[in-house]
């Protein structure tokens, strides 16, 4: 079946229609083109919001992990669709048998409709199989930077968890900080929470978060604009003034981090 025609099908139906008739032949001229232009929006959201807007943690550890899930994710869907896709092709292939065998003209015109319809879904479909190979492909080129940053070729689960204080300490600030714009510089209770559940003192955090809006301040003040990693360099920042406070946490919840329940480099590649 013809890719023009599958991507604009039911224009056949009023095509006799003599108010359409230019309508439909300047939609039949240009449908090759826009062919090739829906192939660019088969995807769920596109690769900046996957890069900016989905991927949006503050260490390359976190970002290894988000990335990873999306990957698992569409290839699943991947999967799911090859199978859908095989069955399709089946039925397709059972129907042309039917049809060979076919002798009343209805039945027979009945079977070419349903073929038809079946490989107008097997086109559609093949278009955002393309939409996830090239979200998987983006995904894990930023995989390959991301553990170039670190200097590591494999991230284990040990590797994981031994960052995730430092994450979880960037997160809370960061929150707070965000909470804090909207109330007057005050921390919110919901992140005073965060904070106490790593272990941090909210008092100290607020004190901190205090300084920096102050800093930020004298910047604005200046007719200057603080760049965009300003708050990236405070929230790094803390996570070395605080590094350790999960200990704290765990002491007085009477519980430790086992590394020897966690997949180490060396079992991973096993």
């Amino acid at each position: 079946m013809n890719n023009e025609i599958v991507e604009f099908v039911g224009t056949s139906d009023i095509a006799a229609t003599k108010e359409y008739a230019p309508i439909i032949k300047d939609i039949t001229n240009y449908a090759p083109v826009i062919a090739k232009d829906i192939k660019n929006y088969c995807k769920t959201q596109s690769q900046f919001m996957d890069n900016i807007l989905t991927v949006t943690h503050h260490t390359a550890e976190r970002n290894i992990h988000q990335m990873l899930a999306e990957i698992e994710k569409a290839q699943s869907a991947l999967g799911e669709t090859h199978f859908k896709l095989k069955e399709k092709g089946l039925t397709i292939k059972k129907l042309q048998r039917q049809l060979e065998k076919e002798e009343d003209e209805i039945e027979a015109e009945i079977l070419e409709n349903e073929i038809a319809r079946i490989t107008y879904e097997i086109q559609q479909t093949q278009k955002y199989q393309g939409g996830a190979l090239r979200k998987i492909a983006n995904y894990m080129e930023n995989i390959k930077k991301a553990k170039e940053a670190l200097g590591v070729e494999n991230l284990s689960e040990v590797d994981f968890e031994r960052a995730e204080e430092q994450h979880h300490i960037m997160k809370a600030f960061d929150q707070a900080i965000t909470a804090a714009r909207a109330r007057g510089g005050v921390v919110d209770e919901g992140n005073h929470i965060y904070f106490n559940q790593l272990g941090i003192n909210g008092a100290a955090a607020q004190t901190y978060i205090s300084q920096y809006f102050t800093e930020e301040g004298k910047i604005l003040n200046s007719g200057k604009v603080p760049d965009g990693n300003c708050t990236y360099r405070f929230l790094l920042q803390m996570a070395e003034v605080f590094r350790g406070c999960s200990e704290t946490a765990l002491v007085r919840k009477h519980m430790a981090t086992n590394d020897k329940y966690m997949l180490s480099p060396v079992e991973q590649n096993n």
